[in-house]
């Protein structure tokens, strides 16, 4: 009893004192923490071994699955050699047949047993053959499924590894040529226990490799590829490359030998490497398995190390959490003290708190008559648009009035030029109507309608050009668009000596648009032109204008069609070129110019999808180009 009231007496006396307390626990958690470290060490530690020994022993399976890949393969070879279709060649041909009277036939069944065997022996469809090749004992080829055209066919290297004693088993090379190892196997062909021929095959690689080699590969962070005993890597072909190449592989040959898995750390351009590396010899071949794997793909980003150490860190942790969570249940006293007081401070706040709802109440009768005052605003501004859309439309108009006002000397002419002739044919109607035979007098009155006829398309033409209408969008042939604008300034070019060339294009350049504005853009643009070649003329009496017009497809098709108007005239300054757009903005002087062709013209072309450039040299001439989207699927432009 007086033990027991002892030990009570002193745990009451411990839990009396918090610091001492404290640092029991705090014994015990860091006891148990080190405990669960060290276990949590080992652990990674088998699980990196056992990794490494799952991985050694896929790579063992894959080894032995190539070497039955061959042993099946040197049965094939077999078979063939003991055939009855080369054994019949060789006794046919010791017995002293000849190749006219029988050898011949021989060879070609043997040629068809070859092809039939290359043809038939495939996996999932894939040939494992490439080539067989049958030679007599001097080396010269009896039968061979490669291209007759096909030269050097067996490389140097092959010829002189090719063993002329008998062997027990079928031999395999690998070996490179061209860039592209070849994998061989070859077989005596025997008769009466003499050597009368060899017997090679070729081996398809590629199936070799998909179906033995990479026929599971899932992650791109390791690899497997074939290399010979010398140490040299045979390529994959059509797979990722291996990271290891002959260099590191004869480096660590030696680690390979004696380990089983050989770390090596390299540089790539793509950056620091990782790697294990081991190989398995593959049984009866001269062929190594090798294999290779990211350390990263095995253990994961953080090594053992790095993990004791975080966990120790997340220990710490707790330690200081276990620290503050005493130090809060020792000053939850003085909380509880103030707890009252923040009672009291919680009712000011909610008498705050009413205070401050009215004020946004205030706040938000502001905030509704400022709503009303921007909604009024943007009715304003969007009736501000409507009178702006009509003022442009009107500047549109006054822009056509102004071309027709400056075409009106030029009009004059066309019509003065039509009248006259009708004017004189009437006449001589008249002086000499019964001395003209019925033809002359047909062939006049033909001449006076004709005239006529032009007379009225130039007069309704101005009509329909000066009229505003609604813009509306059809299909539109460029073509006509620019034979009508050049209806109306024929005359005016004719009487200023300004030469046109046209280069229309032949094909059916159609777009959707509004042959109307069109026509005052290509207008604006020949006006401007002509102004300018008649500046230049005043100044060079050996001056000759010329005014070239060229439609056709663009050739980068960004844009179907191309429009370009190319004069030689006076040209545009460098710092007048960027501002040739602008509102308002001309060089020509007071009256003789808005300012405004331009940049209407600009308008209408983006209205229409298109772009349009300008290019110039000051004295040389200017080039204008247009380019708008071409419809090719319609069926009214011709």
């Amino acid at each position: 009893m007086l033990g027991i009231r002892f030990s009570a007496l002193t745990w009451t006396k411990v839990f009396h004192r918090p610091s001492l307390t404290l640092t029991g626990a705090c014994a015990v958690l860091v006891v148990y923490i080190g405990l669960l470290m060290m276990s949590n060490y080992k652990h990674q530690v088998a699980l990196r071994e056992s990794t490494l020994k799952r991985f050694r022993l896929d790579v063992e399976k894959r080894a032995a699955s190539v070497g039955y890949f061959f042993s099946e393969r040197k049965y094939d070879l077999l078979a063939i050699a003991d055939s009855r279709e080369i054994l019949s060649y060789f006794k046919n041909k010791a017995q002293g047949m000849s190749e006219q009277y029988g050898l011949k036939v021989n060879l070609f069944v043997i040629a068809q047993m070859l092809e039939k065997t290359l043809a038939d022996k495939q996996i999932e469809g894939e040939s494992i053959y490439e080539r067989f090749l049958l030679t007599d004992q001097n080396g010269r080829a009896l039968a061979d499924t490669a291209s007759r055209n096909e030269t050097n066919l067996i490389p140097p290297s092959f010829r002189e590894k090719f063993p002329m004693n008998q062997t027990s088993t079928p031999t395999i090379f690998a070996d490179e040529r061209e860039g592209k190892f070849e994998i061989l196997m070859s077989w005596h062909c025997k008769y009466r226990n003499e050597l009368t021929g060899i017997l090679m095959v070729w081996l398809n690689y590629n199936t070799l490799s998909k179906h033995f080699i990479h026929f599971s590969e899932q992650s791109a962070m390791k690899g497997f590829s074939l290399a010979t005993t010398d140490g040299r890597l045979i390529c994959t072909h059509g797979r990722k490359k291996c990271p290891i190449n002959n260099k590191l592989l004869s480096e660590h040959n030696a680690s390979l030998s004696k380990d089983e898995f050989s770390f090596i750390s390299f540089t790539t351009p793509e950056g620091e490497r990782n790697v294990f590396l081991t190989r398995i010899s593959i049984r009866n071949t001269p062929l190594n398995l090798l294999a290779w794997i990211e350390k990263e793909e095995l253990f994961g980003d953080l090594s053992p190390w790095q993990l004791l150490i975080g966990t120790g860190a997340l220990a710490l942790v707790i330690l200081v959490g276990t620290g503050f969570l005493i130090r809060f249940n020792t000053n939850h006293l003085i909380l509880k003290a103030r707890f009252e007081d923040s009672e009291q401070q919680q009712k000011l706040l909610d008498r705050q708190v009413q205070e401050r709802s009215y004020e946004l109440l205030l706040t938000n009768e502001e905030l509704k008559k400022e709503i009303e005052q921007r909604t009024k605003a943007e009715a304003e501004l969007v009736k501000a648009y409507n009178e702006l859309k009509g003022t442009q439309a009107q500047l549109v108009q006054t822009a056509k009035l102004a071309s027709i006002g400056e075409l009106a000397a030029g009009v004059a002419h066309e019509l003065n030029q039509p009248l006259m002739a009708i004017r004189t044919l009437v006449q001589v109607l008249i002086r000499s109507f019964q001395k003209l035979p019925s033809g002359g007098l047909e062939e006049h009155l033909k001449t006076i309608e004709r005239n006529t006829g032009r007379m009225m398309n130039i007069i309704n033409h101005l009509r329909i050009f000066s009229r505003q209408s609604s813009v509306s969008y059809t299909d539109v042939n460029v073509n006509d668009v620019i034979n009508d604008a050049l209806l109306m300034v024929n005359e005016q070019l004719r009487l200023r000596n300004i030469e046109i060339y046209k280069t229309l294009g032949q094909d059916r350049l159609c777009c959707l648009g509004n042959p109307n504005q069109l026509e005052q853009v290509f207008l604006n643009l020949i006006t401007n032109a002509r102004d300018a070649i008649t500046s230049k003329a005043e100044t060079d009496t050996n001056y000759h204008g010329m005014l070239e017009i060229i439609t056709r497809f663009s050739a980068d098709r960004k844009y179907g069609i191309e429009i370009i108007f190319k004069d030689n005239g006076s040209g545009i300054s460098p710092e007048n070129i960027n501002r040739l757009f602008d509102p308002f903005f001309t060089t020509k002087e007071v009256g003789k110019g808005t300012g405004l062709g331009l940049s209407i013209s600009y308008g209408i072309i983006q209205d229409h999808g298109g772009s349009i450039a300008v290019t110039s040299t000051s004295s040389e001439g200017t080039t204008f180009t247009i380019c708008l989207p071409e419809k090719k699927d319609s069926l009214k432009c011709n």
